[in-house]
């Protein structure tokens, strides 16, 4: 019975530069994010709204996250071990960066709140 529900409600988006696997909800969406080895993932910074994202690594490496303001600079809003869960809200216009400054892969999962027009992108650092 879950199986076919899973099947009927839930939705795959799959984006170049990295995996983005977007459940659509009726609160908002929840996405597991695979970042490269020394690459950013950035999500927002193209719309007049505030969202909110509750960010947990899911992976074996640290993530550096910061907010770069509508006006170009950068918060450093600290690092999420492995392991860690973190609810943050972001200004209107800004976007969230989620780095990863290592090596190896991270791996992220997002569950975001606010405009479903956010944009979603990979950066090299």
């Amino acid at each position: 019975m879950m199986h076919s529900f899973i099947k009927k409600h839930f939705h795959h988006v799959y984006l170049f530069g990295g995996l983005l696997l977007t459940i659509a909800t009726g609160c908002g969406s929840t996405s597991g994010i695979i970042i490269a080895p020394e690459q950013d993932f950035v999500l927002g910074g193209n719309t007049n709204d505030f969202f909110n994202v509750t960010v947990v690594n899911d992976g074996d490496v640290p993530i550096l996250l910061s907010e770069r303001l509508v006006y170009g600079e950068a918060i450093n809003l600290g690092l999420l071990s492995s392991g860690d869960r973190r609810r943050v809200s972001f200004l209107a216009g800004s976007a969230a960066v989620f780095t990863n400054p290592t090596k190896d892969t991270a791996q992220l999962i997002l569950r975001i709140k606010g405009n479903p027009e956010l944009t979603k992108e990979f950066q090299p650092r």
